[in-house]
């Protein structure tokens, strides 16, 4: 039968890895998120430009004139 060692040592380092696996999926979820509010605000920033682009082909040549001052 195989026994573990259960000396203080071994048990602290137990956890310390225990404690570092947690962190590191804690920050690669933390990085998913992010990405994904990045892509919501890339989202958001498209919509934008394509509704801009839209209202200045509305413009005549004298509007564009003022909208550049």
């Amino acid at each position: 039968m195989i026994m573990k060692p259960t000396t203080t040592k071994y048990l602290e380092i137990k956890e310390l890895r225990k404690e570092l696996y947690l962190q590191k999926i804690t920050y690669k979820n933390r990085i998913v998120q992010l990405n994904a509010e990045i892509a919501a605000h890339a989202a958001k920033i498209k919509h934008l430009e394509a509704y801009i682009n839209q209202a200045e082909e509305g413009l005549d040549e004298e509007d564009k004139f003022i909208k550049v001052m």
